[in-house]
């Protein structure tokens, strides 16, 4: 069946065939500098993978190229709620509109998607976590969902970043081996991490010159690429 050309239908039918939801904002929270994380009701029946993001609308606005985004879900599905974290410092209009949103507020989101999970994992392989600043919001829906689950993963964090550490208090309270960095400390990091002879997985996540840089590092390193899962925020 072809799509109908009339522009009115096909907004009228958007909606329907993308699946959307709207959701209400129940929290917001300052991290640092412009960064803030805000939480909305998850809908009832509301199915996702760790890991996934979802496409968000901005308030008020039709679904366009220009009103939406690709964010990283940071809750583990058994969690309440759906928390996303944004750094608003770019103050373009998208993220004004959510600078401005009020509590209550309602958003539109759709369309689930990502690769960057747990997925095809033999129980017992251990995990490394390696974000960019803000990269650490799908690597915390990850790290809370095998502490839930209580999954046999044993994991490592490295995140890296200059200005804050996103989710540090909720993610410092959990057992896995925690190292919050600069980038001068990366190398010795990752060479105090990594052990190839266990089999690791390692799951990058960042923008796109940080995960190709510590990509090429964690290969030098003797990880295999197959063992390696990215998550690029610059797309």
């Amino acid at each position: 069946m072809r799509p109908p050309k009339n522009k009115w239908i096909r907004k009228v039918l958007r909606p329907f065939v993308l699946k959307v939801k709207t959701v209400k904002l129940i929290s917001v929270v300052p991290e640092y500098g412009r960064t803030v994380s805000y939480t909305f009701t998850k809908p009832r029946g509301y199915k996702f993978t760790a890991g996934q993001y979802l496409h968000l609308v901005a308030p008020g606005e039709d679904i366009d190229r220009k009103t939406v985004r690709h964010m990283s879900i940071a809750t583990s599905p058994l969690e309440e709620g759906l928390l996303i974290s944004m750094d608003l410092s770019s103050e373009s209009p998208y993220k004004q509109k959510f600078e401005e949103l009020s509590m209550g507020g309602k958003v539109k989101i759709f369309s689930l998607s990502g690769l960057f999970t747990l997925a095809d994992l033999p129980a017992g392989t251990p995990l490394v976590f390696i974000a960019g600043g803000i990269g650490i919001t799908p690597i915390r829906s990850l790290i809370k969902d095998i502490e839930l689950r209580g999954l046999d993963h044993p994991w490592t964090l490295v995140h890296v970043a200059s200005k804050g550490f996103l989710y540090e208090k909720t993610l410092s309270e959990l057992e896995g081996e925690q190292h919050r960095i600069g980038r001068s400390e990366i190398e010795s990091t990752l060479d105090a991490c990594l052990q190839p002879e266990k089999g690791p997985a390692v799951f990058i996540s960042g923008s796109e010159s940080f995960i190709e840089s510590l990509k090429s590092l964690v290969v030098q390193r003797g990880i295999p690429e197959s063992r390696i899962r990215l998550e690029n925020f610059d797309h």
